[in-house]
């Protein structure tokens, strides 16, 4: 079991989802981790029993305990923000000589997935009319 991480990419029986969510529930006792799937083979959209816990699509969402999922990538630390200072039309030259901002350069997301790689969900069935009590998915 690890600590997920808001963002963190996990596998889940075999199908990929973002961590959306990682904490308590009123639905159920002990930890949670709301995940978004990447299909609509999921149970809820970050919704549960009236409870927002996060947002995504109709049967993208779903609640599994902290075993479940398995870490594929780290979410990405976040970018600090930029300090207020001189304005850069100031910095090295006559006022006025610079050119207004810079352009940042951001890399292109990971794929999720390799090319070709098929991927195969595996769910455990049950009764939909059965309690989250004793099950490691909701």
């Amino acid at each position: 079991m690890g600590e997920f991480q808001v963002n963190d990419t996990v596998d889940v029986n075999g199908q990929l989802a973002i961590v959306r969510f990682v904490g308590e529930t009123q639905f159920q006792e002990g930890e949670w981790v709301g995940i978004e799937l990447d299909m609509p083979t999921g149970k809820n959209n970050g919704t549960v029993q009236g409870i927002q816990y996060f947002s995504c699509g109709d049967r993208y969402g779903m609640f599994v305990r902290p075993v479940v999922p398995r870490l594929v990538q780290r979410a990405p630390a976040p970018v600090p923000a930029k300090r207020a200072g001189r304005p850069e039309s100031q910095v090295g030259g006559a006022q006025g000589a610079g050119t207004g901002g810079k352009r940042l350069s951001v890399p292109p997301p990971a794929p999720l997935a390799q090319k070709g790689r098929s991927m195969t969900l595996r769910v455990d069935t049950h009764p939909s009319s059965l309690p989250c009590a004793g099950w490691n998915w909701c």
